[in-house]
Parts: C-alpha cells; sequence; structure tokens
C-alpha cells in the first residue's frame, strides 16, 4: 500500500493506571485483549507523616486488613479484606512503590510507542480513585520523574526526527482527565 508507507498517522490517547503491558508484534496484531498493570504508587508526605501512613507501612508485612503484599513474579499481589481473608489478584504486571517512573514507562509503555510508531492504535489509560497517583503516573512532575506521557512524546519525536526524509507524520495526541 503506497499511501501507508507514505505517511504515518499516529495517534497516542493518554487517558485518566496504566491499562497497558506486553507489547503486540507485527504477527500477534490481531491481539486486541485489554492489558492491565496494577501500579502502588510511593505514599506521599502527609501519609508518611500521619497516623494512617504508620499504620499502613506497618501492615504491609504482617498483611494485616487492608495491606497488600507483592508477588515475586511480579504479575501478582494478595490483598487481606477486612475480614482478613487473603485474596490474590494477577495482573500483566505489578509495580511496587518502589517502582520508578522510569522503570514504569520501560516496563509497561515504551513497547507501546514502538508498536504506535509501526502503525497500530494504542491507548495508555490510569484508573483510580482520588489520589491513587494517576497523574503522577500520567503527567508527573518536570525531570527525571516526569511521567508516561512525557516520555512518550519524547520518544515519538526522537523516532520522527530519526525517520527516513521522505516520511510525513502527523501527530494527534487526545489527553481526557
Amino acid at each position: 500500500d503506497a499511501e501507508y508507507m507514505g505517511t504515518r498517522n499516529l495517534s497516542v490517547c493518554s487517558r485518566l493506571q496504566m491499562a497497558a503491558a506486553e507489547p503486540l508484534q507485527s504477527e500477534e496484531a490481531s491481539d486486541s485483549r485489554v492489558h492491565v498493570a496494577c501500579r502502588f504508587r510511593p505514599m506521599i508526605e502527609r501519609e508518611l507523616s500521619g497516623t494512617a501512613g504508620a499504620a499502613a507501612g506497618a501492615a504491609v508485612g504482617s498483611l494485616a486488613a487492608g495491606a497488600a503484599r507483592f508477588g515475586a513474579d511480579g504479575k501478582s499481589l494478595a490483598f487481606a479484606a477486612n475480614d482478613y481473608e487473603e485474596r490474590t489478584f494477577s495482573f500483566d504486571h505489578v509495580l511496587t512503590p518502589a517502582t520508578t517512573q522510569s522503570e514504569l514507562y520501560e516496563r509497561v509503555c515504551s513497547s507501546y510507542v514502538r508498536n504506535l510508531l509501526e502503525g497500530f492504535n494504542v491507548t495508555i489509560m490510569a484508573y483510580g480513585q482520588t489520589s491513587s497517583g494517576k497523574t503522577f503516573t500520567i503527567q508527573g512532575p518536570a525531570g527525571a520523574d516526569r511521567g508516561v506521557l512525557p516520555r512518550a512524546v519524547e520518544e515519538i519525536f526522537s523516532a520522527i526526527e530519526g525517520a527516513e526524509p521522505n516520511l510525513e507524520f502527523t501527530v494527534k495526541v487526545s489527553v481526557i482527565e
């Protein structure tokens, strides 16, 4: 298809925690399942200084009510509900509070941006309750802790700058909060 080879239409849609994990390779283009990564953000200052923060920090080790234990496989977590019954959940990725923004992007998002550049439609979506870290994950502060969106934009424009000069690019970005 000569028209496709001459023009690539790129769309990045970043909406409200991560709905992406394993990359779709060209031969797997028909795999349209949703991939889910569950991120636990680091505790913020007001949580660390309050009594709730101290209780939550202590609870992680003992798996008290409301606490989580992360699986060694990086894909599961156990959670003790209010009745102290432990329940285990599996995801494509589980990212602990120690996971940096850079690690999150490389593990979960970078491969999707590369697939986007190959012509696949990609959506990276953050979902969660108030103060769960959606804005931090997607936007982040400036600098080394920048979020998924600035990193994706950097990677897209870097690829465009390094592309063959006869290619024409159209970049469309939708951000919904």
